[in-house]
């Protein structure tokens, strides 16, 4: 086999397990991905009746997310 070619392919492998390896240590690790696919929302309603925690969010009949927290606020 010619050395070049050999060399180009050493090369290749070496870069491919650098990416997997990136790739594992962001989806298994404790680093987060730098491109979010969720965020937080917050919203206040004067009456909110058989809401709870993990109820689910519908938007047109899909589920878009769930509920993480419920808060009684004070009348004021």
């Amino acid at each position: 086999m010619d050395e070049r070619l050999m060399q180009f392919r050493i090369g290749v492998m070496v870069l491919a397990s650098i990416l997997i390896a990136a790739i594992l240590l962001v989806t298994f690790g404790e680093w987060r991905w730098p491109f979010p696919s969720e965020y937080t929302i917050y919203i206040r309603f004067p009456e909110a009746p058989g809401v709870a925690e993990r109820s689910p969010l519908r938007k047109s009949g899909i589920v878009i997310g769930h509920v993480t927290d419920v808060q009684l606020t004070p009348q004021g």
